[in-house]
């Protein structure tokens, strides 16, 4: 299957962002005296910005003005170190370089900060030539709000029907949904397999991606299993 452009989501998709977001979450609990949590039971708090990952991190009782100034010193603590244990899932830059190679535009949506985005995809993917990576800002809602990808792609000048979104949530498979894009869902990624029920297709592993997506790799062995890279 060969799309006219490529969206995709950046945690749990294109990189595994987990270590990194749990150590700066476990920080700002830490530093107020709150329990912390294991870095998988983060797993299931990702996909929905940080507001929604501080109000399930932290414990019931905290008021909202509270979990606001904590969300700010989450992205203060994330921000001074976004990239130390953030890796991409195998055969994920194979893929992102192929598909470039054959002039498709690539873009990255995603309800992380949006002043962290740039950062974190040259620190970890610097090499790949996004035509825009997006995420949230206050100006804009987040997904699975379709404006930001609609934007996208009007921009490429690519209708969306022609155009595929790759994401390992739910959140993602509605964003297509609501741009008239094609889902595929990703299970190597933050959330259960059966979150991606509603997707149009659903990959277990790079080489079924990379197959869906119309690039042929020339080691496809190289890639057959997606996962974080050790």
């Amino acid at each position: 299957m060969r799309f006219q452009a490529v969206i995709f989501d950046l945690d749990g998709t294109l990189l595994d962002t987990l270590p990194d977001i749990a150590v700066a979450m476990n920080t700002v609990l830490q530093n107020r005296g709150y329990p912390t949590h294991h870095s998988e039971t983060f797993r299931a708090m990702l996909g929905w910005g940080m507001p929604e990952l501080v109000r399930r991190a932290a414990p019931a009782a905290v008021s909202e003005s509270e979990r606001e100034t904590m969300r700010g010193e989450l992205l203060a603590a994330y921000a001074r170190k976004p990239v130390e244990k953030t890796v991409p899932y195998r055969g994920i830059p194979e893929i992102l370089r192929g598909l470039r190679a054959m002039n498709i535009p690539l873009a990255v949506v995603t309800n992380k900060a949006d002043e962290l985005v740039e950062t974190v995809l040259r620190g970890v993917l610097p090499t790949i030539d996004f035509v825009v990576a997006r995420g949230f800002n206050p100006d804009q809602p987040r997904k699975p709000d379709p404006s930001a990808t609609l934007e996208i792609l009007a921009g490429v000048g690519v209708e969306p029907s022609a155009a595929c979104f790759v994401g390992d949530s739910e959140v993602d498979v509605e964003t297509a949904a609501n741009a008239g894009m094609v889902s595929i869902g990703v299970t190597w990624g933050y959330r259960p397999r059966q979150s991606l029920a509603d997707a149009n297709h659903i990959v277990d592993t790079a080489e079924q991606l990379a197959e869906l997506l119309g690039y042929i790799p020339d080691a496809p062995t190289e890639f057959s299993v997606a996962a974080p890279a050790t």
